[in-house]
Parts: C-alpha cells; structure tokens; sequence
C-alpha cells in the first residue's frame, strides 16, 4: 500500500491499515516463495543408458592371451566405430554403446582378423543385438595365425636371383572372371629364399621377377652385327613353377596356420621389345595415358606397362614381353573439357597389338570422342504409380570387364525419360542403372528397380556392348519395376534363426555362371532373425543353397558353386514373383 503526504488522523489511519496489511503481505510473499518456478520443477528426461561388450582376444588352438590386440565395435549400436587395445591377459572392454546391432573384430599383426562367431576366413561373424544398458561379457574372440608360403628363385641358370620381388596373389573371381588380389611380398635374399606369412585361407599364385633396381633395365642382347630393333632380353614376371602367364601358373592352396614350402620360382631372361608411337590429338594440353592390357590373360595384366603421352605426343613402354596386348589410350582432362563442364567428351582409342621379339615403333593412336548410347526409361507399375519426377534417376555404362579398370559413363535422365550417355569407350560395356533412394514427388522410399534392358528389341541386360569411337548406339530401352522377381525367406540351424549366414542364389543352367555382373548370381547376408531377401533375379529355375560361411572373394567360381549344387534346394521363380523359402544351414 502506498501512504501520502495527509493530516494527523489520516496517517494514524494509514498507519494504522498498514500494520494491519503487513503480517498479510509477508504471509503472501512466504507463499510465492514457495512456488516453484519452470527452472525449479525436475524435468523427466530418458537418460541413455550405455551398453558393455567385454571378453577376451587369444590365438586360436592354443588359447594363449595376445596383449595389444586392437579391438573394434561397428555397426549401429555402436554409431560411430570404437576401438579399444587388450591386456595383458588378452581382456577387453568397451563401453559407451547403444542399443542395435554391433560386430565385434579384433585384429592383431601376423594373424587373421576375426569377428566374433567367425567360421571361416575370410567370412563374416554374428552380430549382437544389444539392448539399452545390456551387459554382453564372454565376447571371445580367437585368432588363427595366417597361412606362410616360403621357397626359392631361381635364374634358369639354376643360381638365387638375390633381390627379386616376389608377389603372392589370391585368387578371386569377380565378374565372370578370374583376378588377382594382393596377399603379400617379399624380397628374395642373398640365396633366393623368401617368406611370406599372414596370408589369409585360399588359393593363391606366386609370381616373381627381378627388381627393378637390381634389374638396371633390359639386359642387352644384340650382337655387334645385330639389326636396330632387334629384342634385349629381361627377367619377364615368371608364375610358379616357371609358367610366363598366369593362364600356364599352378596355384597353390594356402591354410590358416599352415606353412607351404618348397614354392620355387624359375625367372626366365625373355625377349623383350619397346613399343613406341605416337598420339594423334588436337590439344596439345591434353593428358593422355597409354596401357598394354593383356588380351586373353584372365584378368592379371603384366604391371607397368603404362606410360603417359609427352609433350610432343609421344610415347614410349620399355621391356614389353611378347604376347598379345590392347593399346588402350585414355584422355583423363584437358584445358577445353575443364572449361566446358560435365557436357565435355573424353577421348579413346584401341589397337589390338601382337609383340613378337621386334620392338615396335611407329605405333598411331588417333583419338576420338567416346561413343555415344542414348534411349529412353519405361516403368512397369503394378502398385505404385510411376514417378512425374525423373531427375534422380540416372543410366550408366560400366566396364563388362572389371580387370580392365575403365571409369563407368553416367547421365542423368532428362524430364521426359530420354538419356545420352556420351565418353563411352570403346571396349565391352554394360548398361547399367540407378534409381534414387526416394521418389523426389511422393517424397516416400523408391519402389522401383532396374528389372531389364533392350537394345532395338532384344534384351542385352546381361550382354555387353561395345561402341566405337564417335559412333551412336541408340534404341537403348532401360525398364525399371516395382515388382521384380526375387527370393526371399528364413534360415535356421538347429531349429533356430541363422544370423549372418550366406545365401547363394545362381542359375540352374551354368553357362549363365561366368556373365559379367549376371542377375544369375546373388549372395545375401541373413539378419539377427535369421531373414534374407534377395532382389532382383532374372526369372527362371536356379539353386540355392545356405552356408555358414562363405568365401566373398570366390563364391562365384564355377568350381564352388558346383560343389554348392550338389546338395543345393531347387525353386523356380516366375515373372515379377518373389518367391519364399525357408532353408537351413548346409542341407536341402
């Protein structure tokens, strides 16, 4: 209350009123104190509560503890992958994990990584499903030691080649061809001897040749009287025992924990040639690269026959050994395509090329823009209505053979469902396609899948195509679906769910085993339920079978897949049916 300035009586009464109103005021202050305001009230919030992994790292067979073994969690419940190192007992712990699914590894040098559950190597383990605070302990992991390879190279004088690389490659089969993946090297010492260790279970070729730096390049082996052109002689990359091409190589089969010896290589002195020419470009600026790839060599190109145009537009390969070869020049920029954008052209060319012990001069390469394939997309809606939208779709040309390593050819599709895929090269392609991850008009998860492709009429979704250089291939007809065929079901193992299982999906007929990139051949992972879903498959009868574990890196060699058919289910699927089936682990 607010008192003025007023007459004797008149304060007595306001004074009065206020003592009166004074014990009121204080109680109600009291009692405002007492509310508790926003920053006051306890707020319930759903604290995340961390989940545990623990266990232990040792070597598999003799159960000894590793120290400083690294440890890593991936995977959803563990967002971001965490790694943590072991002690000295072998012990592990990580902590800060969500809840879904996590893959344990552990890695240490000289042994095989595994996961935790892994059966085979290379495989894949059994994830855990963690739940929100969950405790997992007894997470042990055992690692076996990595398969050895030793022996000896020799010159075909029969003395220690001192100083030769030697390179021990997997054998894996990608595309409907045999490759070589690297395992390991080394280097031969003073008596020829070389060791390579860690290597992982599989079929592997040994190959050697005589370093570069001991080389000290072509040996010369012309006469004084000898013609200009005339071959040297090198020390060519020799395949176990003494083959010069893989396609004449034994390979070897390596186990986990398993030395193999006596894997001596003899490295023959062979003629050698230069092959030498000259780039017929109208830029000056361009880039360009020249590769001798090896025709008819299963996938293992000789290394470093590459060499890079000069300024005047040569270009030289020194110490090409004899064979057949695809000169394949490949312009990788220019001033003028960095000015013009992603609308410039690259540039081409292929010559097939035979060395046989004369040096080859004179070689033209005339460049020219890449072919061109144009067409158009279709849709088959049976539930979905097909997209207004087509700016996330795009059509592609990919190399048919992975050895070969060419960049893959994208365009975007236009409004109206036509493309022009342009920069093709000229070797066999495929055509291949995208679809976005949502439908940009109906903002929901796309539907659609590639389901085939038709050039003029004739469906090429499995066959090559090869276009010339400035030469058009159109009437290309690219059909996407909503409803592709493919299989789908549950795998079991003792009655229950088989997480992380591989499921092999290939053609009844095995001539279709060796496409390029078949949709004969499909590989899928079971989930935590143990439920796979393969999409999309051709129509037609195939086998399928489940196994624990499978090799990646060599489940599409024939000479798998007929040791999977042998006790493999059989199932036919129809036109644009996704077919059930329910399979368990390793039987009919």
């Amino acid at each position: 209350m607010r008192c003025s300035r007023t007459p004797i009586a008149s304060l007595l009464t306001c004074v009065l009123a206020c003592a009166l109103l004074l014990p009121w005021q204080n109680g109600r202050a009291a009692e405002l104190q007492q509310v508790p305001t926003a920053r006051d009230i306890p707020v319930s919030t759903a604290q995340r509560r961390e989940a545990v992994v623990s266990g232990r790292v040792v070597v598999a067979n003799s159960g000894r503890p590793i120290r400083g073994a690294r440890v890593v969690a991936s995977g959803a419940g563990a967002g971001s992958a965490r790694a943590v190192i072991t002690d000295e007992s072998g012990r592990y712990e990580i902590t800060r994990l969500g809840a879904g699914s996590v893959v344990i590894t552990a890695s240490k040098e000289g042994l095989l990584p595994t996961s935790f559950g892994q059966r085979s190597w290379p495989g894949n383990g059994t994830p855990l499903t963690l739940r929100d605070g969950q405790r997992v302990d007894r997470v042990d992991i055992a690692l076996p030691p990595g398969g050895v390879v030793t022996g000896r190279i020799f010159d075909d004088g029969g003395d220690p080649l001192v100083g030769a690389a030697v390179r021990v490659s997997r054998v894996v089969w990608l595309n409907g061809e045999v490759r070589a993946a690297p395992g390991g090297s080394d280097t031969a010492d003073d008596r020829g001897e070389y060791r390579v260790f860690g290597l992982t279970p599989g079929r592997y070729y040994v190959s050697a040749t005589r370093g570069n730096a001991a080389n000290e390049g072509a040996l010369s082996a012309r006469g004084d009287g000898q013609a200009p052109g005339a071959a040297s002689a090198a020390y060519a990359p020799a395949y176990y025992p003494s083959a010069a091409s893989v396609t004449e190589a034994a390979a070897i089969t390596v186990k986990a924990g398993q030395e193999t010896t006596g894997i001596d290589v003899i490295v023959r002195l062979v003629p050698v040639v230069e092959v030498s020419g000259l780039i017929v470009t109208a830029e000056a600026s361009a880039r360009v690269t020249v590769s001798l790839l090896a025709d008819g060599q299963l996938g293992f190109a000789p290394p470093g026959l590459r060499a890079v145009m000069s300024r005047d537009g040569t270009f030289r390969i020194p110490d090409v050994p004899p064979g057949r070869y695809l000169a394949f020049a490949q312009e990788l920029g220019s001033g003028a395509q960095r000015a013009g954008g992603s609308d410039a052209k690259l540039r081409f060319a292929l010559q097939p090329l035979v060395v046989a012990g004369q040096n080859v001069t004179g070689l033209s390469l005339t460049l020219g823009s890449g072919g061109t394939v144009t067409g158009s997309i279709s849709f088959e809606a049976t539930r979905s209505e097909p997209p207004r939208d087509l700016s996330g779709f795009r059509v592609m040309t990919t190399g048919a053979r992975s050895s070969i390593g060419v960049p893959a050819s994208v365009a975007q599709v236009r409004p109206d469902g036509t493309f022009a895929i342009t920069s093709v090269p000229p070797l066999p392609m495929l055509v291949d396609a995208a679809v976005p991850s949502r439908t940009p008009d109906a903002g929901a998860r796309s539907p659609w899948r590639l389901k085939s492709v038709y050039l003029n009429g004739q469906e090429t979704t499995d066959t090559p195509i090869q276009v010339s250089p400035e030469q058009s291939v159109s009437g290309v007809l690219v059909v996407f679906s909503d409803s592709v065929s493919g299989l789908s079901g549950i795998v079991r193992e003792d009655a229950t769910p088989a997480a992380g299982c591989a499921v092999v999906v290939f053609a009844f007929d095995e001539t279709l085993w060796r496409l390029p990139q078949s949709r004969y051949l499909r590989m899928a992972r079971t989930d935590a339920e143990g439920h796979f879903e393969i999409h999309p498959l051709a129509p037609g009868r195939y086998y399928v079978q489940a196994v624990a574990d499978l090799d990646p890196l060599q489940w599409t060699n024939p000479d798998v897949l007929e040791r999977l058919r042998q006790t493999a289910s059989v199932v036919t699927i129809g036109e644009n049916e996704t077919k059930s089936i329910d399979l368990v682990v390793g039987s009919r």
